[in-house]
């Protein structure tokens, strides 16, 4: 008899549990519509995000970089970062032509680089990505090729860029196919956005955008062409002046698009000066130049995506401390949720429920590299 009450009490405890805990969590309703055109979905999301006033909160639990009496532990100034499925942070240094790799506690693993223009050596290294969570690719401008390394710091691969040699960043997919976009001045000024071979011969066109190309002119925002390599070697491109999203498939094909309504944000007079002197420094524009701005800022800034196919969008849109605001969209394409994040901190890859970025922490300017938990996903 003790035991049926036992397990009644126990019951009706986990029941009114389980009701106090239902109704805490936010109810969600997505607004947007989804419709087949051309064999295309197309999923075009509202202004608010299907969980309201849910957020993200970014919860620090690693900084490297603050140990200045390491050699091994400091940057002179980061340009990428990189993280693979045992969750080694890759860092490319690229004042210092250096990649160093620190295990998941932040412990450093090894520091591979040489200065100069031969085989396996690096002189300007602007971008950095991962082919298929393994071997690491460098975009190395000065040296007009694109190289492939080992996390060991072996030299696998160079692919000279050739006639490519403007391409701003190349993004390697698992099996070795290239995507970027290049500049163009033939009967127009456009970019293209170009699939190639793993020996940097074109596949496809993917697209292309003109760019107005007027003389006399300074203008410090300008339309570009932003994209990633999701996962699963789908790909994701954007005109960053239009909040809309292309998923295409490996083969090429447009499967999807993501739209998302929003409020343009209006570029101030105190920002535009702002902005042109973070460019100029103290340069001066020729006579009979002018700075030339849009009225708006584009909706989107840059983007990343997870393991999983999620999307997190950095827009220009502020909260009332300043922070930037983070659009998140899910696998299906619906716009969940938004958090906030400083504007210096650039959030670089988003993995396992972790953010990963660098910037400066202190007003010395000392280079770190952070991780955070992600919590309330």
């Amino acid at each position: 008899m003790k035991n049926k009450k036992r397990i009644l009490t126990i019951f009706l405890f986990l029941s009114i549990f389980m009701l106090l805990f239902s109704c805490r969590v936010p109810k969600a309703e997505w607004k947007g519509t989804i419709e087949e055109v051309n064999g295309v979905t197309v999923i075009t999301n509202p202004k608010e995000p299907m969980y309201g006033e849910a957020f993200i909160r970014l919860e620090e639990d690693l900084c490297i970089g603050m140990e200045t009496e390491y050699e091994d532990y400091m940057f002179a100034d980061i340009r990428s970062i990189q993280v693979d499925n045992d969750e080694d942070i890759i860092v490319l240094d690229w004042k210092l032509n250096l990649i160093k790799v620190f295990d998941k506690n932040g412990k450093h693993k090894m520091t591979f680089g040489k200065h100069g223009e031969g085989p396996g050596e690096i002189q300007q290294p602007g971008r950095m990505y991962l082919k298929g969570d393994k071997d690491i690719g460098i975009l190395d401008y000065s040296n007009s090729r694109f190289s492939y390394f080992s996390k060991e710091g072996e030299c696998l691969k160079e692919i000279g860029l050739g006639k490519y040699s403007t391409l701003p960043r190349v993004i390697p997919d698992s099996r070795g196919f290239l995507y970027g976009d290049t500049l163009e001045r033939e009967e127009r000024f456009k970019r293209v956005l170009i699939k190639f071979n793993p020996d940097l011969t074109p596949v496809m066109t993917i697209t292309d955008m003109e760019r107005p190309l007027r003389r006399r002119e300074f203008t410090p925002i300008n339309k570009q062409l932003v994209y990633q390599v999701m996962a699963d070697d789908r790909f994701i491109w954007a005109n960053n002046f239009e909040y809309t999203f292309h998923i295409v498939d490996p083969s090429g094909k447009l499967i999807r698009k993501i739209i998302k309504d929003y409020d343009p944000v209006k570029i101030t007079e105190e920002e535009k000066e702002r902005i042109t002197g973070d460019l100029l420094g103290d340069e001066v524009l020729p006579p009979g130049y002018e700075v030339v701005f849009p009225q708006h800022y584009p909706p989107i800034y840059y983007f990343r995506c997870d393991e999983k196919g999620k999307i997190y969008v950095r827009t220009y849109a502020r909260n009332e401390q300043g922070l930037i605001k983070w659009d998140v969209f899910n696998e299906e394409g619906h716009y969940i949720l938004s958090f906030f994040h400083p504007e210096e901190d650039l959030i670089f890859v988003i993995k396992k429920d972790r953010a990963y970025s660098f910037g400066e922490d202190n007003e010395e300017g000392i280079p770190v590299v952070k991780r955070y938990r992600m919590i309330g996903k």
